[in-house]
């Protein structure tokens, strides 16, 4: 997971389950410290389990929580498992990374 420039997006790519979850919450404690808008990108996430849906959650939290926009990132088709438990429903989902920045007026 590695920050975009001009921006706080954190990007999974292969498996988002246990064994990425600390790398995830070290990146996005760094992206919570500096200013602008929380993106969490699932574009290249082949996987995803309870935990990365439960990081994926509380990240959006605590961006509430600070003040910070936010919005996810990921293929419809990929995505499946998420809109099973309602994700899209409560969190900003774009298909593409593009679409989110415009969305919520963040710079690329």
């Amino acid at each position: 997971m590695v920050p975009a420039s001009g921006s706080n997006v954190l990007a999974v790519a292969g498996d988002f389950d246990l064994a990425g979850a600390h790398q995830f919450h070290e990146a996005r404690d760094t992206a919570l410290a500096n200013h602008g808008p929380v993106i969490v990108d699932l574009s290249e996430c082949g996987f995803i389990d309870s935990t990365g849906i439960s990081c994926v959650i509380r990240t959006f939290q605590l961006a509430g929580e600070a003040g910070r926009p936010f919005a996810l990132v990921g293929s419809r088709m990929r995505m499946k498992v998420l809109e099973l438990v309602g994700l899209p429903d409560l969190v900003p989902f774009y298909d593409t990374r593009a679409e989110a920045l415009q969305a919520i007026g963040a710079r690329p």
